[in-house]
Protein backbone atom coordinates (compact mmCIF):
# COMPACT_ATOMS: atom_id res chain seq x y z
CA UNK A 1 0.00 0.00 0.00
CA UNK A 2 1.84 3.17 -0.82
CA UNK A 3 1.14 6.03 1.85
CA UNK A 4 0.92 8.87 -0.52
CA UNK A 5 -2.53 7.49 -2.47
CA UNK A 6 -4.27 6.41 1.15
CA UNK A 7 -8.06 6.90 2.06
CA UNK A 8 -9.13 7.83 5.30
CA UNK A 9 -10.08 3.97 5.66
CA UNK A 10 -6.84 2.54 4.83
CA UNK A 11 -5.06 5.66 7.00
CA UNK A 12 -7.08 4.51 9.93
CA UNK A 13 -6.48 0.65 9.40
CA UNK A 14 -2.71 1.43 9.21
CA UNK A 15 -2.28 3.85 12.30
CA UNK A 16 -4.01 1.19 14.75
CA UNK A 17 -1.50 -1.54 13.56
CA UNK A 18 1.40 0.85 13.80
CA UNK A 19 2.33 0.94 10.27
CA UNK A 20 3.52 3.72 8.11
CA UNK A 21 0.87 5.92 7.13
CA UNK A 22 0.90 9.44 4.66
CA UNK A 23 0.02 11.43 8.01
CA UNK A 24 -1.88 11.17 11.39
CA UNK A 25 -5.97 10.38 11.10
CA UNK A 26 -8.18 12.90 12.29
CA UNK A 27 -12.11 12.01 13.72
CA UNK A 28 -14.05 15.10 14.46
CA UNK A 29 -15.13 13.29 17.47
CA UNK A 30 -19.53 12.77 18.84
CA UNK A 31 -21.28 15.21 18.99
CA UNK A 32 -25.11 15.86 16.60
CA UNK A 33 -24.76 17.45 13.63
CA UNK A 34 -28.83 17.83 13.57
CA UNK A 35 -28.15 21.67 12.73
CA UNK A 36 -26.22 20.77 9.56
CA UNK A 37 -29.66 19.81 7.89
CA UNK A 38 -31.41 22.37 9.45
CA UNK A 39 -32.80 19.81 12.69
CA UNK A 40 -33.18 20.22 16.23
CA UNK A 41 -31.96 17.66 18.09
CA UNK A 42 -35.40 16.04 19.33
CA UNK A 43 -36.95 12.38 19.05
CA UNK A 44 -37.84 13.16 15.39
CA UNK A 45 -34.59 13.85 14.46
CA UNK A 46 -33.44 10.57 16.52
CA UNK A 47 -35.57 8.30 14.62
CA UNK A 48 -35.15 9.39 11.22
CA UNK A 49 -32.36 7.38 9.56
CA UNK A 50 -32.84 9.67 6.49
CA UNK A 51 -31.92 12.51 8.08
CA UNK A 52 -29.46 11.12 10.22
CA UNK A 53 -27.57 9.32 7.61
CA UNK A 54 -27.73 13.27 5.36
CA UNK A 55 -26.56 14.77 8.61
CA UNK A 56 -23.70 12.83 9.27
CA UNK A 57 -22.57 12.21 5.52
CA UNK A 58 -22.54 16.21 5.63
CA UNK A 59 -20.74 16.51 8.79
CA UNK A 60 -17.84 13.76 7.23
CA UNK A 61 -17.83 16.38 3.88
CA UNK A 62 -17.58 19.53 6.29
CA UNK A 63 -15.00 18.61 8.67
CA UNK A 64 -13.27 16.50 6.02
CA UNK A 65 -11.69 14.08 9.08
CA UNK A 66 -11.21 10.46 8.53
CA UNK A 67 -14.47 8.87 10.06
CA UNK A 68 -18.32 9.26 9.47
CA UNK A 69 -19.40 8.90 12.88
CA UNK A 70 -23.14 7.87 13.95
CA UNK A 71 -25.02 9.46 17.11
CA UNK A 72 -25.57 7.60 20.38
CA UNK A 73 -26.06 4.32 19.35
CA UNK A 74 -30.17 3.96 20.62
CA UNK A 75 -31.45 4.89 23.74
CA UNK A 76 -30.87 1.47 25.58
CA UNK A 77 -32.48 2.60 29.03
CA UNK A 78 -35.89 3.00 27.24
CA UNK A 79 -35.69 -0.92 25.80
CA UNK A 80 -35.06 -1.84 29.63
CA UNK A 81 -38.00 -0.40 30.44
CA UNK A 82 -36.71 3.29 31.44
CA UNK A 83 -39.07 6.12 31.41
CA UNK A 84 -37.22 9.27 28.98
CA UNK A 85 -37.67 13.16 28.91
CA UNK A 86 -37.11 14.03 25.14
CA UNK A 87 -36.57 17.45 25.29
CA UNK A 88 -36.57 20.36 22.32
CA UNK A 89 -33.04 20.12 21.25
CA UNK A 90 -30.65 17.95 23.65
CA UNK A 91 -30.01 14.70 24.28
CA UNK A 92 -32.97 12.49 26.54
CA UNK A 93 -32.60 11.97 30.02
CA UNK A 94 -34.16 9.52 32.18
CA UNK A 95 -37.34 10.62 34.08
CA UNK A 96 -37.27 8.15 37.21
CA UNK A 97 -34.53 5.54 38.42
CA UNK A 98 -35.46 2.72 37.02
CA UNK A 99 -33.35 0.42 39.80
CA UNK A 100 -33.29 0.35 43.61
CA UNK A 101 -33.55 -2.90 44.60
CA UNK A 102 -33.48 -6.85 43.64
CA UNK A 103 -36.50 -6.96 42.28
CA UNK A 104 -36.40 -3.83 40.12
CA UNK A 105 -32.83 -5.15 38.64
CA UNK A 106 -34.46 -8.93 37.95
CA UNK A 107 -37.52 -7.56 36.24
CA UNK A 108 -35.25 -5.30 33.78
CA UNK A 109 -36.66 -5.75 29.94
CA UNK A 110 -34.32 -7.62 27.77
CA UNK A 111 -33.54 -4.84 24.81
CA UNK A 112 -33.99 -6.06 21.55
CA UNK A 113 -31.77 -3.89 19.30
CA UNK A 114 -34.35 -4.59 16.27
CA UNK A 115 -37.01 -2.98 18.64
CA UNK A 116 -35.18 -0.01 19.73
CA UNK A 117 -37.12 3.04 17.88
CA UNK A 118 -33.57 4.86 17.67
CA UNK A 119 -31.40 1.95 17.25
CA UNK A 120 -33.06 0.81 14.16
CA UNK A 121 -33.49 4.25 12.76
CA UNK A 122 -29.08 4.14 13.20
CA UNK A 123 -28.82 1.05 11.88
CA UNK A 124 -30.81 2.10 8.75
CA UNK A 125 -28.64 5.21 8.32
CA UNK A 126 -25.71 2.94 8.59
CA UNK A 127 -26.71 0.98 5.53
CA UNK A 128 -27.33 4.05 4.12
CA UNK A 129 -23.73 5.89 4.65
CA UNK A 130 -21.86 2.28 4.29
CA UNK A 131 -23.59 2.73 0.43
CA UNK A 132 -22.36 6.32 -0.13
CA UNK A 133 -18.93 6.11 1.88
CA UNK A 134 -17.92 2.62 -0.44
CA UNK A 135 -14.35 1.72 0.82
CA UNK A 136 -12.95 5.12 0.98
CA UNK A 137 -14.12 6.04 5.00
CA UNK A 138 -14.89 3.76 8.18
CA UNK A 139 -18.87 4.32 9.46
CA UNK A 140 -18.41 4.76 13.20
CA UNK A 141 -20.49 3.70 15.57
CA UNK A 142 -21.42 3.84 19.27
CA UNK A 143 -22.63 2.20 22.52
CA UNK A 144 -22.12 3.28 26.31
CA UNK A 145 -20.11 2.33 28.52
CA UNK A 146 -21.25 -0.35 30.81
CA UNK A 147 -21.34 1.23 34.15
CA UNK A 148 -22.29 4.96 31.71
CA UNK A 149 -25.62 2.71 31.23
CA UNK A 150 -25.97 0.92 34.39
CA UNK A 151 -25.27 4.44 36.56
CA UNK A 152 -28.15 5.51 34.21
CA UNK A 153 -30.40 2.96 35.64
CA UNK A 154 -29.47 3.47 38.92
CA UNK A 155 -29.04 6.89 39.86
CA UNK A 156 -25.43 7.90 39.54
CA UNK A 157 -25.37 8.61 43.13
CA UNK A 158 -27.18 5.60 44.21
CA UNK A 159 -24.78 3.37 42.58
CA UNK A 160 -21.86 4.67 44.19
CA UNK A 161 -23.99 3.90 47.59
CA UNK A 162 -24.40 0.66 45.91
CA UNK A 163 -20.75 -0.29 44.96
CA UNK A 164 -20.37 0.16 48.70
CA UNK A 165 -23.36 -1.83 50.13
CA UNK A 166 -24.76 -4.13 47.56
CA UNK A 167 -22.37 -4.86 45.53
CA UNK A 168 -24.00 -7.72 43.68
CA UNK A 169 -27.65 -5.14 42.79
CA UNK A 170 -24.08 -3.49 40.93
CA UNK A 171 -23.24 -6.88 39.08
CA UNK A 172 -26.36 -7.71 38.28
CA UNK A 173 -27.35 -4.37 36.17
CA UNK A 174 -24.14 -5.00 34.61
CA UNK A 175 -24.67 -8.24 33.27
CA UNK A 176 -28.22 -7.46 31.99
CA UNK A 177 -26.58 -4.38 30.24
CA UNK A 178 -23.26 -6.21 29.13
CA UNK A 179 -25.45 -9.00 27.63
CA UNK A 180 -27.38 -5.85 25.73
CA UNK A 181 -24.31 -4.36 24.52
CA UNK A 182 -23.08 -7.19 22.86
CA UNK A 183 -26.42 -7.98 21.12
CA UNK A 184 -26.28 -4.65 19.77
CA UNK A 185 -22.89 -4.80 18.41
CA UNK A 186 -24.00 -7.80 16.33
CA UNK A 187 -26.66 -5.94 14.87
CA UNK A 188 -24.34 -2.95 14.14
CA UNK A 189 -21.86 -5.55 12.82
CA UNK A 190 -24.65 -7.12 10.60
CA UNK A 191 -25.30 -3.19 9.22
CA UNK A 192 -21.54 -2.56 8.62
CA UNK A 193 -20.49 -0.33 11.43
CA UNK A 194 -16.79 -1.08 11.17
CA UNK A 195 -15.68 0.47 14.20
CA UNK A 196 -17.31 1.20 17.67
CA UNK A 197 -16.60 4.05 20.23
CA UNK A 198 -17.33 2.92 23.89
CA UNK A 199 -17.30 5.96 26.88
CA UNK A 200 -17.27 5.20 30.23
CA UNK A 201 -17.02 7.89 32.94
CA UNK A 202 -18.80 6.50 35.24
CA UNK A 203 -16.11 4.03 35.81
CA UNK A 204 -13.52 6.44 35.64
CA UNK A 205 -11.14 7.23 38.72
CA UNK A 206 -13.45 10.61 39.10
CA UNK A 207 -15.58 8.40 40.09
CA UNK A 208 -14.48 5.17 41.71
CA UNK A 209 -10.75 3.95 42.99
CA UNK A 210 -8.69 1.72 40.60
CA UNK A 211 -9.34 -0.94 43.32
CA UNK A 212 -12.99 -0.84 42.48
CA UNK A 213 -12.62 -0.73 38.60
CA UNK A 214 -10.58 -3.96 38.62
CA UNK A 215 -12.96 -5.80 40.46
CA UNK A 216 -16.45 -4.44 39.80
CA UNK A 217 -16.00 -2.90 35.68
CA UNK A 218 -12.90 -4.32 34.51
CA UNK A 219 -14.47 -7.46 33.35
CA UNK A 220 -18.01 -5.92 32.42
CA UNK A 221 -15.74 -3.84 29.60
CA UNK A 222 -13.60 -6.85 28.63
CA UNK A 223 -16.73 -8.98 27.69
CA UNK A 224 -17.99 -5.69 25.56
CA UNK A 225 -14.78 -5.10 23.69
CA UNK A 226 -15.11 -8.37 22.72
CA UNK A 227 -18.47 -8.30 21.46
CA UNK A 228 -17.70 -5.44 19.64
CA UNK A 229 -14.77 -7.18 17.79
CA UNK A 230 -16.99 -10.43 17.69
CA UNK A 231 -18.95 -8.51 15.68
CA UNK A 232 -16.53 -7.27 12.72
CA UNK A 233 -15.28 -3.67 14.22
CA UNK A 234 -12.86 -2.22 15.97
CA UNK A 235 -12.64 -1.00 19.59
CA UNK A 236 -12.23 2.42 21.04
CA UNK A 237 -12.69 2.62 24.83
CA UNK A 238 -12.66 5.94 26.56
CA UNK A 239 -11.98 5.72 29.93
CA UNK A 240 -13.12 9.38 30.76
CA UNK A 241 -11.67 11.21 33.43
CA UNK A 242 -8.28 11.03 35.09
CA UNK A 243 -7.22 8.19 33.58
CA UNK A 244 -3.62 7.78 34.53
CA UNK A 245 -4.59 5.85 37.70
CA UNK A 246 -6.36 2.87 36.04
CA UNK A 247 -3.79 3.23 32.87
CA UNK A 248 -2.08 0.15 33.83
CA UNK A 249 -5.81 -2.00 33.94
CA UNK A 250 -7.42 -0.82 31.20
CA UNK A 251 -4.86 -2.54 28.81
CA UNK A 252 -6.68 -6.02 29.98
CA UNK A 253 -9.84 -4.93 27.58
CA UNK A 254 -7.83 -5.41 24.55
CA UNK A 255 -9.27 -2.71 22.87
CA UNK A 256 -7.99 -1.62 19.31
CA UNK A 257 -7.92 2.01 20.14
CA UNK A 258 -7.69 3.87 23.93
CA UNK A 259 -9.42 7.27 23.38
CA UNK A 260 -8.10 9.30 26.48
CA UNK A 261 -9.51 12.66 27.42
CA UNK A 262 -7.31 15.94 27.63
CA UNK A 263 -6.04 14.91 31.47
CA UNK A 264 -3.76 12.26 29.96
CA UNK A 265 -1.00 13.32 27.52
CA UNK A 266 -0.95 11.72 24.35
CA UNK A 267 2.53 10.77 24.08
CA UNK A 268 2.94 9.16 27.46
CA UNK A 269 -0.36 7.19 26.36
CA UNK A 270 1.49 6.38 23.11
CA UNK A 271 4.47 5.57 24.79
CA UNK A 272 2.61 3.38 27.20
CA UNK A 273 0.79 1.13 24.64
CA UNK A 274 3.28 1.27 21.83
CA UNK A 275 2.76 -1.43 19.43
CA UNK A 276 -0.53 -2.84 21.63
CA UNK A 277 -3.00 -0.44 20.85
CA UNK A 278 -3.41 2.70 18.96
CA UNK A 279 -4.58 5.96 21.28
CA UNK A 280 -6.91 8.85 20.53
CA UNK A 281 -7.49 12.28 22.31
CA UNK A 282 -6.58 14.78 23.23
CA UNK A 283 -7.64 17.63 21.88
CA UNK A 284 -9.29 19.72 24.71
CA UNK A 285 -12.81 20.66 24.04
CA UNK A 286 -13.92 22.90 26.63
CA UNK A 287 -11.04 25.40 26.38
CA UNK A 288 -9.39 25.21 22.71
CA UNK A 289 -12.21 23.85 20.79
CA UNK A 290 -15.87 25.35 22.80
CA UNK A 291 -13.58 28.77 23.89
CA UNK A 292 -11.08 29.02 21.61
CA UNK A 293 -10.45 30.30 18.40
CA UNK A 294 -9.17 28.40 15.33
CA UNK A 295 -5.47 29.91 16.28
CA UNK A 296 -5.42 28.66 19.27
CA UNK A 297 -6.83 25.28 18.31
CA UNK A 298 -3.94 25.09 16.08
CA UNK A 299 -1.22 26.05 18.08
CA UNK A 300 -2.53 23.31 21.05
CA UNK A 301 -3.11 20.71 17.75
CA UNK A 302 0.63 21.63 16.65
CA UNK A 303 2.14 21.15 20.55
CA UNK A 304 0.30 17.51 21.12
CA UNK A 305 1.57 16.10 17.89
CA UNK A 306 5.37 17.78 18.27
CA UNK A 307 5.85 15.46 21.29
CA UNK A 308 4.24 12.39 19.88
CA UNK A 309 7.51 9.87 19.30
CA UNK A 310 5.88 8.04 16.29
CA UNK A 311 3.77 9.20 13.66
CA UNK A 312 1.49 6.69 13.81
CA UNK A 313 -0.69 4.69 16.66
CA UNK A 314 -2.24 7.92 17.13
CA UNK A 315 -5.63 9.95 16.64
CA UNK A 316 -6.17 13.02 16.81
CA UNK A 317 -9.75 13.91 18.01
CA UNK A 318 -11.34 15.77 21.23
CA UNK A 319 -10.76 14.60 24.60
CA UNK A 320 -14.44 13.87 25.19
CA UNK A 321 -17.86 14.69 23.40
CA UNK A 322 -18.55 17.48 22.09
CA UNK A 323 -21.41 20.53 23.05
CA UNK A 324 -23.83 20.86 19.92
CA UNK A 325 -23.19 24.21 20.06
CA UNK A 326 -19.19 23.63 19.88
CA UNK A 327 -18.10 25.92 17.23
CA UNK A 328 -17.54 24.08 14.17
CA UNK A 329 -14.40 26.24 12.69
CA UNK A 330 -12.34 25.47 15.61
CA UNK A 331 -13.28 21.77 15.24
CA UNK A 332 -12.64 22.32 11.43
CA UNK A 333 -9.34 23.80 12.73
CA UNK A 334 -8.40 20.85 14.83
CA UNK A 335 -8.48 18.66 11.60
CA UNK A 336 -6.91 20.94 9.40
CA UNK A 337 -3.92 21.30 11.39
CA UNK A 338 -3.80 17.84 11.75
CA UNK A 339 -3.39 17.20 8.46
CA UNK A 340 -0.45 20.14 8.19
CA UNK A 341 1.41 18.83 11.52
CA UNK A 342 1.18 15.30 11.08
CA UNK A 343 2.50 14.66 7.94
CA UNK A 344 4.78 11.73 7.79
Amino acid sequence: MSTEQMTCKERVQAAVKYEDIDRLPVFKGYFSPARLVDRKMNYSFFTDAEAIAEACWQAWKYFDDDGIHLLDGGFMEEEFGADSIWPENNYPMINHILVTDHEAADALKEPDPYKDSVFTAILKATEILRKKAGDEVMVCGFINGTFNYAARLMGTENMMNYLATDPELVHKVCRKVADAQVRYAKAYGEAGIELIFMPDATSAPACISPKTYGKMALPYLKEAVKGFQDAGALAMYHPCGGEYPIIDQIGQTKADIYYFSELVELDVAQKIFVDRAAVAGTVNGSRELFLGTPEIVDEHVKGIIDRLKYRTGAIIMPGCGLSPNCKYENVKAMVDATKEYGKN
